[in-house]
């Protein structure tokens, strides 16, 4: 089953379908490049050779969060057509949301994007590979807010000048953003010619309209950005301009490397935006050193992005809002140009540091699984800050917000109670009980889930009722006495339950309720206009899982 996105004289561009996951679980994109199968061998082989350029060119690297993925390409029966399988990412074209004013990206977010697509740019250049048509229809802006470049049919790997296709596609390539040098020679696309046409996107980011009409006109103006972004828009630092002119240099050895583009970006917000006015009675509040030597505060649940948390993490973006220990942000890893979650713990009803420990020692000595988030490191901030834990950085949604858009089908649902139950079976034979499974505390991303957020666990040495959300404790359980292994088990289980009630009809079993009613029955799944078909066993199952045990 497939949908036609695009049709033109080079290729067809699809949206197929797993018919057994549903129309919204499964999709790739199919991009059919139409081929000659009458063509003499020598030249058939020419001709996929060229054709396969942006599978050979993704598929290269290692994957990267700012780059589509890709999954597979191969010839058709009748050989007439060469298919590219790519990652079928929710989102929008960046072109399309720079001209629609309904959906103005915040400063924030344009931030991000020039961090990612850096980082990106970062990635191609350690691997060889120049995209060589870097515009805003080629970088995708995922629902999840993560930029991707896309549509590397036109990249060059390495140096095989034999294989370019840069004479072939010279003229399809977008004029508007091409580098100078691009101008008399094709095959002089370069890291720092990716670097320019980044630039001018850069600047249409911010500006809302392009730098130049056409590289010709690039060229008759030396390639100086007539329009002082700084002086239109007072939230840029004076700086700005003269970073991003660095960037759009008519002379290419004259342009920063991607690394060096990044850390002057993140510099440009630092030394202003760090600091925040000290709020009395606020203990989320820590004085640090400024350079000045002044006593100023510094609010961790409002870090700018850029800002420096130590020598190798540099805040990206929150994740989410603050929590009720703390707050999580997406961070460079510096030292290995990775993105990592950081979460800082900054409230805790005795001990913000002996929170940090108990879960940094619950997760440490947990073997890895593949549904349960990975925790790296551990560690208190400089200049008397709190204590922060490391953990990998997940790209996706967590299920609350898939239940609140109802982007789950019913196939997703039961892969995650799979996936949830392998992940707490894993948990349990460690000693481990998470005790706040919910739909906030799972990430779901092209049909994988991963537990999250262990910040009220226990384990067998410590069988403490911990916290954890009313809402999915089970009725029957007992506050006055010290759990079992076995009540801790029953409780992640119970969670489990409600989560896959809630994400199957989009409702919480029970109306005007703060915490399941041990002498109510839950509301039959049947009841709800926006539950899936659920045939009477799916929905026995679900009910039972509800079910108090007494």
């Amino acid at each position: 089953m497939a949908e036609t996105l695009t049709d033109n004289q080079y290729f067809t561009e699809y949206r197929v379908f797993n018919i057994t996951a549903g129309r919204k679980g499964g999709t790739v994109l199919a991009k059919a490049y139409k081929a000659d199968p009458y063509l003499p061998d020598e030249e058939r082989s020419k001709q996929k050779r060229l054709i396969e350029n942006a599978y050979r060119a993704i598929a290269k690297m290692p994957s990267h969060s700012a780059i589509i993925g890709v999954k597979d390409f191969f010839v058709t029966e009748a050989q007439d057509k060469y298919l590219l399988l790519t990652d079928d990412i929710p989102g929008e074209i960046l072109s399309k949301k720079l001209k629609d004013a309904s959906s103005l990206l915040t400063l924030d977010q344009k931030k991000r994007i020039v961090n990612d697509l850096l980082l990106a740019l970062a990635h191609l250049c350690r691997n060889g590979v120049v995209h060589r048509n870097i515009t805003p229809e080629h970088i995708l802006m995922g629902a999840d807010g993560q930029p991707r470049l896309i549509d590397f049919d036109y990249a060059r790997i390495g140096s095989e000048n034999t294989t370019t296709i840069a004479d072939e596609v010279q003229q399809r390539i977008s004029n508007r953003y091409k580098a100078p040098e691009l101008w008399a020679d094709s095959h002089a696309a370069s890291c720092a010619s990716d670097m320019y046409s980044l630039g001018l996107v850069i600047f249409e980011l911010f500006s809302g309209d392009a730098a130049f009409d056409s590289v010709t006109q690039a060229i008759e103006k030396s390639c100086l950005l007539s329009t002082k972004l700084s002086e239109r828009y007072k939230q840029l630092p004076v700086e700005f301009d003269d970073w991003l002119q660095t960037l759009c240099h008519k002379d290419a050895l004259q342009r920063p490397s991607p690394e060096d583009a990044l850390a002057q970006f993140n510099a440009l917000w630092q030394p202003k935006a760090a600091v925040e006015t000290i709020e009395p009675n606020k203990p989320e509040q820590l004085s640090v050193k400024a350079q000045n030597n002044h006593e100023l505060s510094v609010n961790y649940k409002r870090l700018p992005s850029g800002y420096q948390l130590t020598n190798k993490y540099v805040v990206q973006q929150p994740l989410g809002k603050p929590g009720g220990f703390g707050i999580v942000y997406k961070v460079t890893d510096t030292f290995g140009d990775v993105s990592r979650a950081v979460k800082l713990i900054l409230n805790d009803r005795e001990s913000v540091l002996e929170r940090l420990k108990q879960e940094y020692r619950t997760l440490v000595k947990l073997p890895e699984h593949p549904y349960v988030v990975k925790v790296y490191d551990a560690d208190v901030l400089p200049n008397q800050g709190p204590p922060y834990i490391v953990f990998e950085y997940l790209e996706g949604l967590d299920v609350s917000e898939l239940i609140q858009q109802r982007s789950l089908t019913a196939h997703e649902v039961w892969t995650m109670a799979k996936q949830v139950a392998e992940g707490l079976q894993h948990l349990h034979e460690h000693n481990i009980f998470h005790c706040d499974i919910k739909p906030q505390n799972l990430i779901w991303k092209d049909g994988k889930v991963r537990i999250i957020d262990f910040n009220v666990s226990v384990d067998a040495e410590d069988l403490t009722l911990g916290g954890g959300s009313r809402k999915y404790l089970p009725p029957d359980l007992s506050i006055t006495e010290t759990p079992q292994a076995s009540d801790l088990v029953d409780r992640d289980l119970y969670a489990l339950g409600i989560t896959l009630y809630r994400a199957m009809t989009g409702e919480y079993p029970w109306a005007n309720v703060q915490c399941p009613p041990m002498d109510e029955l839950a509301r039959h799944p049947s009841e709800f206009t926006q539950s899936f078909n659920l045939t009477d066993d799916v929905s026995a199952v679900l009910l039972k899982l509800i079910a108090p045990k007494h």
